[in-house]
């Protein structure tokens, strides 16, 4: 069994878009996040193992010129991983097969 811990990152902002930019940045993040979910759902079903979803929010729009922002991304980021620390060590504990050895032959 196989635990998958995937992380997805979503910018909530609080104002209204003010031009075509705006609004079509916002309407591409709704349509990842359905995709996501989607694929979530899909991918659960089709294979055998354990899906923890962490999702980092971001409370303004980060350009990827902003590097004076990675200890803020990053701090969110660790925020986010220990808020899910619980269910994460649960499903490794309930997913995890102990090697009980054995003095017998397996095929004997």
């Amino acid at each position: 069994m196989d635990l998958i811990i995937a992380v997805s990152f979503e910018e909530r902002v609080t104002e209204p878009p003010d031009s075509f930019w705006g609004y079509f940045m916002r309407s591409l993040g709704f349509n990842v996040r359905w995709l996501l979910r989607n694929q979530l759902a899909l991918s659960s079903d089709l294979h055998h193992h354990e899906i923890i979803m962490i999702n980092v929010v971001f409370n303004k729009m980060i350009s990827l010129r902003e590097v004076n922002e990675i200890p803020m991304i990053l701090e969110l980021g660790a925020k986010a991983v220990a808020a899910e620390k619980n269910e994460i060590l649960a499903a490794i504990k309930n997913f995890s097969i102990e090697k009980i050895p054995t003095t017998e032959a397996p095929y004997a």
